[in-house]
């Protein structure tokens, strides 16, 4: 690792880095191109001139390095080292209309044909339609609102199989159940509360919430806790958590027998 080349924070990626033993030498550099991405239209050039800072971090220390800044690192200390990087993605103009293009796919006009080999009367009228749709889209007031939703709602997690209840769970107290995807939302109002996770949606009556609240936490969860929690029966709780199943939501993950 002596003489290594700067290295820059790929595309939106922040860092953090947490030493764990021996030391390391960083050399920071800052950036050389705005916001850069993932899928940029030019490579941002690399730096020149001495680093920013030159640190040694030791066991303990941590580093969060910002969106494209370089960094240089080097183990020359003269003992193993060994450290752990942490990426936080954040989401950019990009990721928002990918989002846009596929909600909007909802529209016939989107959905048509491109008139590649029509008259050019015809691809100017179809240019128009389009623009009337996307304008449209982009001027609901909402529109960043339910896309910050859809992070929340559409990850599909890491889907495991709800061994051996893959249909219905059966009301025994002791089954443990587990939310599979990284996140979920809960959304309530007066009549009812909806559950949101792994690109499904459920809706169920009031009472559920506080269980769907349990769930949501991501921890392993017995029916038994859960229905205690919200005032159901075991059952409705085993009827609750067997549509998140299906929907491959939550997973059983112990005390099936």
């Amino acid at each position: 690792l002596r003489g290594a080349p700067p290295q820059q924070c790929g595309g939106p990626t922040r860092l953090v880095v947490l030493q764990l033993e021996g030391s390391k030498r960083w050399k920071i550099y800052g950036p050389t191109r705005q916001a850069p991405a993932w899928r940029d239209v030019e490579a941002p050039e690399a730096p020149t001139g001495e680093p920013i800072t030159d640190i040694v971090l030791t066991p303990g220390d941590m580093l969060y390095l910002p969106r494209g800044w370089w960094h240089a690192v080097s183990a020359d200390q003269g003992t193993a080292s060994l450290h752990v990087t942490f990426g936080l993605a954040t989401q950019t103009g990009a990721e928002f209309l990918g989002w846009l293009c596929d909600d909007l796919r909802a529209s016939t006009t989107v959905r048509a044909d491109v008139p590649r080999f029509g008259t050019p009367e015809e691809r100017t009228d179809y240019l128009a339609a389009v623009r009337k749709e996307v304008l449209a889209a982009l001027e609901d007031p909402r529109v960043l609102e339910r896309w910050d939703r859809s992070l929340d709602t559409t990850h599909p997690g890491l889907p495991r199989l709800s061994l051996p209840y893959l249909t219905a769970v059966p009301p025994q107290p002791g089954i443990t159940v587990q939310l599979t995807a990284p996140r979920a939302r809960i959304d309530q109002d007066d009549d009812a509360v909806t559950f949101s996770g792994a690109g499904n949606e459920w809706t169920f009556a009031l009472p559920v919430a506080p269980a769907l609240r349990l769930l949501a936490d991501g921890k392993p969860i017995t029916l038994e806790v859960l229905a205690v929690e919200s005032g159901l029966s075991v059952g409705q709780t085993a009827e609750v958590v067997t549509a998140l199943v299906v929907g491959q939501a939550v997973a059983v993950v112990g005390g099936s027998r």
